[in-house]
């Protein structure tokens, strides 16, 4: 199915129309993440590229054609990994976040609730391959 990665539209335009949403919804999320440094960008736009993949060929060509989306996007499709800085970055800034909802939140519920989302996303985190980019390789060898 051309550059979808064994992705199936859905089928019903019910259910298309539910995963364009769901699409813009995480593209919309991703955006947020360039202007907020505690949200993550490359998930919310990889979500969104998998949302397009199953419902819209248009979106999803459009997105993976995007200067800045289209490149990590393709990167994680061919090697299921990421940059060893932005999982640094990633985790940095989820540690940070979490750190101050913990001394911010007046809820135990809600600390608990935010701390079990974090040990959660770190552990997705840590299992998620990376890898050093090209340009911090040169002069050595591989």
């Amino acid at each position: 199915m051309d550059s979808r990665t064994d992705a199936k539209l859905a089928g019903s335009r019910v259910k298309r129309a539910l995963w364009v949403g769901l699409g813009t919804l995480c593209l919309g999320l991703g955006l947020v993440g360039l202007l907020l440094p505690v949200m993550p960008t490359t998930v919310f736009v990889l979500l969104a590229a998998y949302c397009y993949a199953r419902s819209s060929p248009r979106l999803y060509d459009r997105l993976l054609r995007h200067p800045r989306f289209g490149p990590t996007i393709r990167r994680w499709q061919a090697q299921r990994a990421m940059p060893r800085w932005a999982k640094r970055v990633a985790l940095t800034a989820l540690l940070g976040g979490t750190a101050v909802g913990m001394l911010t939140v007046p809820s135990s519920w809600a600390r608990a609730a935010l701390a079990l989302a974090a040990a959660l996303l770190i552990a997705v985190l840590l299992r998620i391959p990376s890898y050093a980019p090209a340009s911090s390789r040169r002069g050595k060898s591989v």
